[in-house]
């Protein structure tokens, strides 16, 4: 079984605010920045066996990209789960962080021959109003990596599609990182990177729920020109010359506005050489985002990648993937 373990008593250092979101203009002006910190690692805890700030691990394999969803104290995590060559989805519940969870239960496996054994990068819309769960995933491997997508009744037990919703184009090549939110008027959008930046594919969630063939469309923030933009390219801001693994969720805030962010993985430059670090870009038309001028935490080593943030009490819960010892695993971070 997985051991797996939760910090909660806060570090006192390793904590910086994510500064402001700019530029402004349409759905991109006059953001709030809830949600962008300041974090503070979650310290060890001297009564667990482990001494780092973590939330999962399993020392048999490595964990990465979670996708975290809250219901009060409850946290769902879904996560990638890597051994070897290949990898699966695995799911974790923890009725409240500092009581952790006890196992990693299989969400979704590659069953799939053009899954070449590997699913991973979970992105999960919980269901509502009798429509089902939907699990996008990145499948397949290097170089033409597809998005694919399963469907569930309780966020538990999972029935995939045989083929990908969304396969690369011939200028993408290879698709990776799906972060799912949901529109109006039952629409999906779908970010994903490729070639170029994060780019951008929309569809109905009744087409997606029923199965219909690549339902997703590509979607173009910039339609004057003769390609399609990507939404966010790479030097955005300094932290950000390249964009690593992102996950997304939509908020409503105290003004009653709805609001879309997303949570980048980027690259900065430390004294000790560049380090993968973590951030904020956020909307409110999720075509135009605005990229905080600074990352959640001080870039150091050991670096932060892959990062999720959920609402959790008074206050923001950010996940992301660290290096400990020979694998990686899934630490905290609290946000008052």
């Amino acid at each position: 079984m997985a051991i797996l373990a939760v910090r909660w008593l806060l570090l006192g250092v390793a904590a910086i605010g994510c500064g402001k979101l700019a530029p402004p203009g349409g759905g991109n002006s006059n953001l709030p920045a809830s949600g962008a910190g300041p974090y503070q690692l979650l310290a060890a805890n001297d009564d667990s066996p482990i001494d780092e700030p973590l939330v999962l691990s399993d020392a048999s394999a490595d964990l990465d990209d979670a996708w975290a969803l809250g219901d009060g104290d409850t946290l769902e995590v879904w996560i990638t789960y890597r051994r070897g060559k290949t990898s699966e989805i695995r799911r974790a519940q923890l009725p409240s962080v500092e009581q952790g969870a006890s196992e990693l239960e299989t969400a979704l496996s590659a069953s799939a021959s053009w899954q070449q054994g590997i699913v991973s990068q979970p992105s999960v819309l919980r269901g509502h109003g009798g429509h089902p769960w939907l699990l996008f995933y990145s499948g397949g491997g290097d170089p033409a990596r597809a998005i694919g997508c399963a469907t569930s009744p309780d966020g538990q037990s999972w029935s995939d599609a045989p083929a990908p919703v969304l396969i690369p184009t011939s200028e993408e090549q290879s698709l990776s990182s799906p972060a799912a939110v949901e529109l109006p008027g039952g629409r999906i959008r779908l970010f994903y990177l490729a070639p170029g930046g994060l780019r951008a594919a929309e569809g109905d969630r009744a087409a997606l729920e029923n199965g219909a063939p690549l339902p997703l469309s590509r979607f173009d923030p910039n339609p004057s020109t003769a390609t399609i933009d990507p939404i966010l390219a790479p030097g955005a801001a300094t932290w950000l010359p390249t964009i690593g693994r992102v996950t997304a969720r939509t908020l409503t805030t105290a003004a009653h506005r709805v609001r879309y962010d997303l949570f980048l993985t980027g690259l900065a430059e430390t004294s000790g050489g560049a380090v993968r670090t973590v951030g904020l870009a956020a909307s409110y038309d999720a075509e135009r985002f605005s990229v905080a001028s600074a990352p959640f935490v001080t870039p150091r080593k050991p670096e932060l990648w892959a990062p999720t943030v959920v609402a959790y009490r008074n206050g923001s819960l950010l996940l992301a993937t660290q290096q400990k010892g020979a694998r990686s695993a899934i630490v905290g971070a609290i946000s008052p």
